[in-house]
């Protein structure tokens, strides 16, 4: 019986990690899809739509009782989306199939290696959109956030490549809000120099499956979902993560550091007070009356993390006085802090397992900071509480006579402050660098990033890639990987014949087939096009094979670009320094600037060290371990493969930074002119 037990378990977590995995493919697919910023780009003209030439007698003769949206309103923005909907939901699912199918191969476990979409739709109904809001921050910058509503009967079916399981999704909504920031704006064409567009917070995804997810509901699952789902949307468009748009040059005044990048408004101090009525998801055999919990809160501002302390076997917790304080830095008015309860397993008559989920809310940061209200304490101290969303507590085993059970709500009380960040030191007067807690920051410093070169070729897409970590006192941030620019490439030569047929000549020249047969089944003429096609074939193949022994020399080297800036909390500038560590693609080091003393930018008016290229630093090579018995004949693959640093001898970096103090400010800067 105890075996059969263990089997029945063991059967239904597979189900469950099926079940998690597949769902939250299909999930992250109908979410990309409808997330995913439609193309832009220029069009010629002979693709212009045909009223673009019309006559203007023919504009004027349009009458406004044949149009079926109010001009006044968003109203026309949705109606053309539904007569576009159809074409769009055709593009994405060919997108979806041709793309993200093997970007979700990479995210799921190795069980969903084979896993490919079966039906993709995202069914008839499409999106809608409104109100809008369009700032206007300069005479170079200008803000537009729409919220976006979609309520869709899709149709999603995952193969999992698992036995002929199959799942997905035949309800979706989807609500957030989007911007798009148009900066900066030029006086020649194009006009629009770069357009970033983001959701400032994690919209709100509400889905209902089919299939082996289906079967499997309980919360946790739904949680996993969920969380997966959400993860994904954050790696992608949610702030810091942005879509990005360049349309100018340099040459334009467009700075690629700054289309690229959002800049920080300032940063948020929190901190967790005392929580109320938490689910007691503890409790024991021997005494069926007591429950409790052992519960601590992670608090999350875009990609931004920080946790609390657990507190001991408490449903209404109060967190010591001394509990530390967290800072986030602030790139939008509309980011949303969110706050996640658990409680600790501290293990068992079963042993220790997961943390269990007790609920999460989100405080948007603009609201927070205007309605909650103000400590007498501090100006610009806000305090108040949030409702924690408890559907997905796993309420089976809580205690009959949990609060979460009777109706009481989840409560977390929270302390926000705003601070500034400054261009220039405070003066003595203003209190000077000092920092308003032992252990607090004192200043935000700005690494920015833009291009490197020299970089060995073969390394560029190397696993994780090319990567720089930059640290200072205890904190370090690490880049995104670098992507080469201005590599010479082989480019197919313009030939009258479709590009959709190249592969179906090329297969029958591998069946044999001559050029009169080849142009008879493609219901050619003559054989001149299939000529063409061969010559300019023959003349590509010749560029590629240049190209490819040039990258074998040994003295190739490549540009690489990044357009960063990392943010990094400073306590105590005057002693503190910077370094920069570049790691390959298997995070080891090869090589280093710095350390740079942090006073030099506290001398520099502008607490900056100015643009320029520094050269890389080799990183020492490592010193071998010397092992035996045992150890070395057993594990030999264990001992880590130095990397090969004088191959990046000849590296340089365009680098530059930016100290900005922080100073307690009374709120959040105004969005500027509103329309």
């Amino acid at each position: 019986g105890a075996r059969l037990f263990v089997a029945s378990g063991a059967a239904r977590r597979q189900r469950s990690v099926v079940a998690a995995g597949g769902a939250a493919a299909a999930a992250a697919a109908a979410v990309a899809a409808l997330s995913m910023p439609l193309p832009l780009a220029k069009a010629r003209p002979q693709e212009r739509p045909p009223w673009v030439s019309a006559p203007v007698v023919s504009m004027l003769s349009f009458s406004r009782s044949d149009s079926v949206a109010d001009l006044s309103t968003l109203s026309w923005l949705n109606a053309l989306l539904s007569w576009l909907w159809p074409k769009a939901n055709a593009a994405l699912t060919e997108y979806v199939h041709g793309d993200l199918e093997q970007r979700l191969r990479e995210m799921l476990p190795s069980a969903f290696k084979d896993a490919k979409f079966a039906k993709f739709t995202l069914g008839q109904n499409p999106p809608e959109f409104g109100p809008v809001e369009v700032a206007h921050h300069s005479d170079t910058h200008i803000e537009v956030c729409i919220d976006m509503h979609y309520t869709g009967d899709v149709d999603v079916v995952i193969d999992t490549g698992t036995g002929g399981i199959a799942l997905g999704i035949r309800h979706l909504s989807f609500s957030g809000r989007v911007c798009i920031v148009l900066k900066p704006l030029l006086e020649k064409m194009p006009i629009v120099g770069a357009a970033k567009v983001f959701f400032p917070a994690l919209p709100r995804v509400s889905l209902q499956f089919t299939g082996l997810a289906a079967v499997a509901h309980n919360p946790q699952l739904e949680q996993m979902i969920r969380q997966t789902v959400d993860d994904w949307m954050r790696s992608r468009m949610v702030l810091p993560n942005a879509s990005f748009h360049v349309f100018g040059t340099e040459e334009e005044d467009v700075d690629p550091l700054d289309a690229y990048c959002i800049a920080p408004l300032g940063v948020l101090r929190v901190r967790v007070l005392s929580a109320r009525y938490l689910a007691g998801i503890n409790w024991k055999m021997t005494d069926v009356e007591a429950f409790d919990v052992h519960p601590y809160c992670v608090l999350r501002l875009g990609e931004q993390e920080g946790r609390t302390s657990v507190v001991a076997g408490n449903t209404c917790p109060t967190w010591p006085a001394d509990e530390r304080s967290h800072y986030f830095v602030v790139q939008h008015r509309d980011q949303q802090l969110e706050v996640t309860a658990f409680g600790e397993d501290q293990g068992g008559m079963f042993g220790k397992s997961a943390d269990g989920f007790l609920g999460a809310a989100g405080a948007v940061l603009s609201r927070a900071l205007k309605q909650w209200p103000k400590q007498h304490s501090a100006a610009g101290v806000r305090k108040s509480s949030v409702v924690l969303d408890t559907a997905l507590v796993s309420k089976d085993m809580l205690h009959v006579n949990d609060p979460v059970l009777r109706g009481r709500s989840s409560e977390v009380e929270l302390e926000l402050e705003w601070f500034d960040m400054l261009e220039e030191l405070p003066s003595e007067e203003q209190g000077g660098l000092a920092a308003v807690a032992a252990g607090a920051p004192t200043a935000v410093l700005l690494v920015e990033l833009r291009s490197g070169a020299g970089f060995p070729w073969e390394d560029v897409d190397e696993k994780a890639g090319l990567r720089w970590r930059c640290r200072s006192e205890d904190a370090q941030k690490t880049s995104r990987r670098g992507v080469a620019c201005n590599v010479e490439e082989a480019f197919f030569p313009e030939v009258a014949l479709n590009p959709r047929l190249f592969s179906v000549v090329d297969k029958l020249v591998d069946r044999g087939y001559e050029s009169p047969d080849i142009a008879r089944v493609l219901g050619l003429e003559t054989t001149e096009l299939v000529e063409q096609y061969f010559a300019a074939k023959k003349e590509f193949e010749a560029q590629q094979e240049e190209v490819w022994q040039k990258q074998q020399e040994e003295d190739f080297r490549v540009s690489v670009v990044w357009n960063e800036v990392l943010t990094l909390f400073v306590c105590l500038p005057s002693s503190a320094s910077i370094s920069i560590e570049l790691l390959d693609g298997q995070d080891r080091v090869v090589g280093l600037i710095g350390p740079v003393p942090m006073s030099e930018l506290l001398s520099d008016s502008a607490l900056s060290l100015p643009r320029e290229w520094v050269p890389l630093e080799l990183a020492a090579a490592p010193k071998e371990e010397a092992t035996g018995g045992l150890a070395a004949w057993f594990l030999p693959s264990r001992t880590p493969t130095a990397p090969d640093v004088a191959r990046y001898s000849t590296v340089e970096l365009d680098v530059s930074a930016q100290l900005r103090p922080l100073r307690a400010g009374r709120g959040m800067p105004h969005r500027g002119r509103r329309k």
